[in-house]
């Protein structure tokens, strides 16, 4: 077995009460959704969030273009906002290495705390497929053959769309303008990487007839559109109104 990268991540779970609390005001509210008794805490910040995942652009070698990574959270907070705050992001080159960080960061933000974080990053799952098994098979001699191990990359919401690029870029776009009723839904932290990568796509005033060709050459505008696009569409960290019953798994 080898050694594994040491988690920040310690998973938690609300009180009988507290979750009693929230399905009684789902209730009276007429809402359909609330949020999972589980928790995740940042045991060296001390703050709370009811998901974590993770991303990955790959690189454009032909232009020289890093790669991309970034873990998000979905923040818990009173008023359940659902905001999602990069917590941290990378750049390689090197695919390998760019896939051996991602191992390293799941590990990180929770992969061997809870069984319902970081099983896998969303990308493109088709374009270094081979590589990606190769690495799989790789981790699952060291780390065993059970249900998780090894890495994968799912393809986020409405990738076989045409216009996923573009779609992706409007839910950036959107998520970072406040609104009255929820404010930002997006936060960008200290991560100079995604917001450089974001106005130079601004400031090139890519057209929509560009967006597919252009795809590639924003690797992380497509792993943050792709991934906060898949968040806020399959929203897992909710469950829905009904007497569900929830059995925690470390």
């Amino acid at each position: 077995m080898r050694k594994k990268y040491p988690s920040i991540i310690e998973a938690k779970v609300d009180s009988i009460e507290e979750t009693q609390a929230r399905i009684d005001w789902v209730n009276v509210t007429g809402k359909k959704q609330y949020p999972k008794p589980t928790y995740y805490k940042n045991i060296e910040t001390g703050d709370c969030y009811y998901h974590l995942a993770g991303a990955i652009g790959w690189p454009l070698m032909e232009k020289n273009i890093p790669g991309y990574i970034l873990i998000v959270g979905v923040k818990k907070d009173e008023v359940d906002s659902g905001a999602i705050i990069i917590l941290e992001e990378m750049e390689d080159t090197d695919i390998q290495r760019l896939i051996i960080s991602c191992i390293r960061l799941r590990e990180k933000y929770g992969y061997w705390q809870s069984s319902d974080l970081m099983r896998y990053f969303y990308g493109d799952d088709l374009r270094y497929g081979e590589i990606e098994y190769i690495v799989s098979r790789e981790l699952r001699e060291k780390d065993g053959e059970g249900e998780g191990h090894g890495f994968y990359i799912y393809p986020p919401y409405d990738f076989e769309k045409l216009n996923h690029f573009e779609i992706y870029v409007q839910q950036i776009r959107t998520s970072l303008i406040p609104r009255a009723d929820i404010g930002k839904k997006l936060f960008l932290g200290d991560n100079d990487k995604i917001k450089n990568a974001i106005n130079t796509m601004s400031n090139a005033a890519v057209s929509k007839l560009d967006m597919k060709r252009r795809a590639k050459e924003y690797p992380a505008v497509f792993a943050l559109g792709g991934l906060v696009h898949t968040l806020l569409h399959k929203r897992p960290w909710l469950v829905n109104s009904g007497g569900e019953s929830f059995q925690m798994e470390f």
